[in-house]
């Protein structure tokens, strides 16, 4: 016990000696005591201690081993301004620094010559966090620039990521060469259609025709024929007048059928681009295996094969399962993971369990969840649409059960990544539905302060922050209902009503506004993941309630399906698609575009042999 108190002692006797030497540096240089040499950028002198210069600069290390002393001189250093001397000079003094976007290349020039590794990875961390659309061009060419391999390879993956947005831009035209072949050459390149390499490389060429055109050739090599129509190929690639000039590249597109007939190797690269392998999937999350994580799985609705990057967990384990969140995909294919309550917190609380503020964000190729700016409030069973960049929550409850809703907006600005609080609305409201159509949210049921189900229709106009409560109510009460848009018609499905679970289709059209009965869905029970995908709306799973026992003392349990049954909107048809999908949840799903090359395959789902 003595030693662990007598270490504990030392180490903090040792931050604090730490502390005050670097206090006491600091003090000795702003009062300008004890300064013992100059150093000089645009003819503006500081005076220093070379001690400190030594300690942090192996630059000034070397250049002051051999020195015998004398008379002090001034050190001139080159290619530095005087304010980013001056900020270098604090930082080694001070470990203080302000890097913004304004001064973070001088800083990593600066920091690169004098060899200053803590303040040169800061920096270069700053530029990989900073790193967008409108700069990331930039940024690879100023790391290749100084040789900086760390920054090349994140500004390099950026590039590759989001190459389709990058290739029309004037920034991707100041590329070299080398680093335009690096990027074209690779697998990672994020492009659904090989078509756009070519397409890119007739930009970058006809941007110095004198200059580039006789670079055609080695840029041609980096292109998958293989991955072309030969309609394309014929029609717009040897049509075009600079591969029709070159005889090379025209000989070998020529010969492109050939390779394949007789066995040579091809010249060109065959391999599938990462984008290639990207699908719309139908996702679920839900929980994980611990309070902070979510699960992510997918059913390939072309093939039928499921696939998951973080298994969802044990059905008969309830300490992360996690009910009443919402999973949503923005415009620009985001994914996010909101809310929610665990089933422990509410099943087992007297008082109702509290709801999670959680708001995550799915990033594909690391496979993880990444914690985004949590809600204001912790929420569960509210609604929630997309407009513009920025995600809608309506409503919900803040603890669940026996616990009244709220009647909150609140706002979620993906690109600023805040939140913000709108008007409120009319009524407090949770479990409702909601669908964004046009420039208006459009929310259905739900229920009240007193649990009870409610026929209302609000409309909400983003533009305007403004609500109105509308005239046409739905032809029954209902809460925990789904809507989706399909060609500016709502359709409202599922949910349940005061009498039990409801197997109503709804349409709303909004302009008139009208109510139109559809098919009904062929099953009785409560259907809660339900998502619009193309013409289609797809169905899967549900809950029920099963008498487990006959007599009056009968005891039901709730039962969770994982089929999967499918809506043709233009047909008015329902047919079951699966009797079974494995690693589905049944109370949220949506769609968004995924990639393949991310997910481990699991087990295909079962087709209808009904």
């Amino acid at each position: 016990m003595i030693v662990e108190m007598t270490t504990t002692l030392q180490g903090g006797l040792r931050d604090s000696q730490q502390k005050a030497l670097v206090e006491g540096l600091l003090n000795l240089y702003e009062d300008q005591i004890l300064c013992d040499t100059t150093v000089e950028a645009e003819n503006k002198q500081f005076k220093v201690h070379k001690s400190v210069l030594v300690a942090c600069s192996p630059y000034f290390k070397a250049m002051f081993a051999f020195e015998s002393g004398g008379t002090e001189k001034v050190i001139a250093l080159h290619n530095m301004t005087a304010p980013v001397l001056q900020d270098v000079i604090r930082f080694m003094y001070s470990g203080d620094i302000d890097v913004n976007d304004d001064n973070v290349q001088a800083l990593i020039s600066a920091a690169n010559m004098l060899q200053i590794e803590p303040l040169l990875n800061f920096c270069i961390e700053y530029m990989s966090g900073a790193l967008c659309v409108e700069n990331c061009l930039e940024v690879l060419m100023f790391a290749d620039f100084m040789c900086l391999p760390l920054l090349k390879g994140k500004a390099e993956s950026y590039v590759l990521e989001n190459f389709s947005d990058l290739y029309l831009t004037h920034q991707f035209c100041m590329l070299d060469l080398s680093s335009l072949s690096t990027l074209l050459k690779s697998d990672d390149l994020n492009i659904a259609n090989e078509k756009t390499v070519f397409e890119a490389i007739i930009i970058w060429i006809k941007h110095d025709l004198e200059t580039r055109k006789k670079d055609l050739f080695p840029l041609f090599l980096c292109i998958r024929f293989s991955l072309i129509q030969s309609d394309y190929i014929e029609k717009t690639v040897l049509q075009n007048i600079l591969v029709s000039e070159n005889d090379i590249c025209s000989h070998l597109l020529k010969r492109l059928p050939n390779f394949q007939k007789e066995g040579q190797p091809s010249p060109f690269n065959t391999n599938a681009r990462l984008g290639m392998f990207m699908k719309d999937m139908l996702i679920f999350s839900g929980g994980a295996f611990c309070f902070n994580d979510r699960a992510f799985t997918c059913v390939d609705l072309d093939t039928y094969k499921c696939y998951y990057s973080i298994e969802p967990h044990p059905s008969f384990d309830f300490k992360f399962k996690l009910d009443l969140y919402r999973l949503v995909v923005t415009p620009q294919n985001e994914i996010f993971c909101i809310g929610g309550i665990f089933y422990d917190d509410y099943h087992f609380q007297r008082e109702g369990g509290k709801a999670s503020n959680a708001l995550l964000q799915y990033e594909q190729k690391n496979k993880v969840w990444i914690a985004k700016p949590h809600m204001p409030t912790g929420k569960c069973g509210f609604s929630v649409t997309c407009f513009e960049g920025k995600i809608y929550v309506f409503g919900g409850f803040q603890q669940y059960p026996r616990h009244p809703p709220t009647d909150e907006t609140w706002c979620y600005d993906t690109e600023m990544e805040s939140w913000n609080e709108f008007d409120t609305m009319p009524l407090k409201l949770a479990l409702q539905a909601s669908v964004t159509v046009k420039d208006s949210a459009f929310l259905f049921g739900g229920q009240d302060e007193e649990c009870q189900c409610l026929p209302i229709v609000l409309q909400y106009r983003y533009r305007t922050n403004q609500w109105a409560l509308l005239d046409s109510n739905i032809p029954t009460s209902i809460a925990q209902a789904t809507a989706i848009n399909y060609k500016d018609k709502i359709y409202l499905l599922g949910g349940i009503t005061s009498h039990g679970y409801i197997s109503n289709v709804f349409q709303f059209d909004p302009e008139r506004p009208r109510w139109t009965f559809c098919a009904d869905f062929p099953k009785h029970r409560k259907l809660l993941s339900v998502v619009g995908v193309r013409n289609y709306i797809y169905v899967c799973g549900g809950v029920k309630h099963v008498h487990s026992r006959a007599g009056i003392s009968r005891r039901g349990i709730t039962v969770e399906n994982k089929d999967l049954y499918r809506y043709d909107i233009d047909n008015d048809v329902w047919t079951k698609e699966s009797r079974h999908v494995e690693l589905s949840n049944c109370y949220s799903c949506n769609v968004a575009s995924v990639n393949i090359k991310f997910l481990t395959e699991s087990k295909r789902i079962e087709s209808n042999a009904e």
